[in-house]
């Protein structure tokens, strides 16, 4: 167990593609030569096969993510992953299905992934606004009052940029904020990271890709969606390889921004990716308030967020 968990933590710590495969194999090959009960081997492959899938996917292995898919779907069914990691696994392989797909099975899968993402948005939505009336009839605040201060510091702390970003992006930035007080952090601190991370999915989706979208006449496979996700977001802007480099670019030039995030902001971004993925999985691997803490600090309470949504703004 030790020896798996540590090799877990190499993989987190690597950011060489090809070494975080080779080492997610040697994981993946351990526990099942190592272990015998069914249940065991299925606890260890909970704690890394959703990261595996994500990696296939975001180099565009369709063989290996489908084949993946497959045992995720069987830790789904016998419950030893949240439906949040099953639905990422999920989407990871519509956007890894073969290109040359007919255009009736192109429009399908489409619109599979916008149902699946509209529904995990409402049963987000529908969680928090419980877990808020739990927090108010507990401690007696209301979640809007909370909500209604937060709004009014981000406007006037952030007068210039705060105003020009899309109100449903506003909503986020508010209710993440609001999340990061008591009692409402203490009955669940996933909700800040998790709202900061929709923030930037969704000003950046608006901003640039569905912009983009309109006039791109090919697109890498692994940017073929209708919407990217926080981790395709983050590929995109911190990718170091020549494809999505230059990809970069030609967004760059048709849109004509300045996609540029500085060394400090693109630690944030990684920073948030990470507790956002623990948070969003949080029902198996509890995420407390002490890693909420950690997270505020290394985005800069919020600060690096906006700074990062006003770059989608850059001319």
């Amino acid at each position: 167990m030790a020896y798996t968990f540590w090799r877990c933590d190499l993989v987190l710590g690597t950011r060489d593609e090809a070494s975080c495969c080779s080492v997610f194999e040697h994981i993946h090959r351990d526990v099942r030569r190592g272990y015998d009960q069914i249940g065991e081997v299925a606890g260890y492959q909970a704690d890394y096969l959703p990261g595996m899938l994500q990696l296939y996917a975001e180099l565009s292995d369709s063989e290996r993510v489908s084949q993946l898919f497959g045992r995720l779907e069987e830790l789904y069914e016998d419950s030893h992953i949240s439906i949040s990691e099953y639905t990422d696994g999920l989407l990871a392989v519509i956007g890894t299905v073969d290109e040359h797909r007919s255009t009736d099975g192109h429009s399908l899968l489409h619109s599979a992934t916008r149902t699946i993402c509209d529904l995990r948005e409402r049963l987000d939505t529908e969680r928090r606004e419980k877990e808020a009336l739990k927090a108010e009839a507990d401690a007696g605040v209301r979640f809007k009052d909370l909500c209604a201060e937060a709004e009014k510091e981000l406007r006037t702390r952030y007068a210039h940029s705060f105003a020009t970003f899309y109100p449903q992006t506003q909503q986020f930035l508010v209710e993440a904020s609001a999340w990061t007080t008591k009692p409402f952090s203490n009955i669940n601190p996933c909700w800040s990271p998790i709202l900061y991370q929709k923030a930037i999915e969704y000003e950046f989706n608006e901003r640039v890709w569905a912009p983009f979208r309109k006039i791109a006449t090919s697109l890498p496979g692994a940017f073929e969606s209708d919407r990217l996700s926080i981790n395709q977001v983050k590929r995109l802007l911190l990718g170091n390889e020549p494809l999505i480099k230059g990809f970069l670019e030609s967004i760059c030039r048709q849109l004509k921004l300045i996609l540029d995030l500085s060394p400090v902001l693109g630690n944030a971004l990684r920073n948030l990716v990470e507790h956002s993925t623990r948070a969003r999985h949080g029902d198996r691997k509890p995420y407390a308030v002490a890693d909420l803490k950690v997270c505020m600090k290394a985005i800069s309470e919020g600060l690096a967020v906006v700074q990062i949504i006003t770059v989608f703004h850059s001319h």
